[in-house]
């Protein structure tokens, strides 16, 4: 069987539960799934049994939760227009899924190639270890007019700009983020006595 869900544009996918049975108890089958035309969860083995995912136990006759999860290191990114497409192939016996239930988390994705680096400005927060394929950086402190210094930090806040730094400068590299989202979004007021602490910009908002 083949699912096709759409709508998912701008997310995060961390997981899925299928509402699944076999028409006996030694029921298995194997699992994949893509997002556009990338394979979505190369965490999983595409042989792996469904019968093990679910508390190891076997399937029944009745309809159970079958919970594919994956660590965050392996969230899988939904572009715009990209449905994601699962495949489910009984090896054993029929498999029968009654419904789905897709988790996700609100993502950010942005191409920083070519060793882009700039200052970026968010309307939402990022938290530590929320990100990848970029460092970020805060003023510390200026000397005279011609030298600034920089901090590296591991977490984001809305309104506050940073100098993005691509993970990999030469070639460049693409940052994704899970992110929390504001509605609304305070600019940060600078004062002639700690004006050397801010950037003056704007931002906007990309996919």
């Amino acid at each position: 069987m083949t699912l096709t869900l759409s709508g998912y544009d701008g997310k995060f996918i961390t997981g899925i539960t299928l509402s699944m049975h076999s028409n006996a108890s030694s029921g298995e089958g194997t699992f994949s799934a893509k997002v556009g035309n990338n394979d979505a969860f190369t965490s999983i083995s595409s042989a792996t049994k469904f019968n093990l995912w679910f508390d190891n136990t076997s399937f029944g006759t009745t309809y159970r939760p079958v919970h594919v999860i994956l660590p965050q290191d392996h969230y899988v990114y939904v572009g715009e227009n990209e449905d994601v497409v699962i495949e489910i192939i009984g090896t054993d016996n029929s498999l029968y899924c009654e419904s789905f239930f897709i988790e996700y988390v609100d993502g950010y994705r942005r191409d920083m190639t070519n060793g882009f680096m700039g200052t970026h400005c968010y309307p939402f927060d990022i938290a530590a270890g929320d990100y990848r394929g970029a460092q970020f950086y805060e003023i510390a402190y200026r000397i005279g007019d011609t030298r600034i210094y920089f901090d590296q930090v591991d977490h984001v806040e809305a309104g506050v700009p940073y100098l993005v730094v691509p993970e990999d400068e030469e070639n460049g590299s693409i940052l994704e983020a899970i992110i929390t989202p504001y509605t609304e979004v305070e600019k940060p007021v600078v004062t002639d006595n700690d004006k050397c602490k801010g950037f003056v910009g704007s931002y906007t908002q990309e996919q």
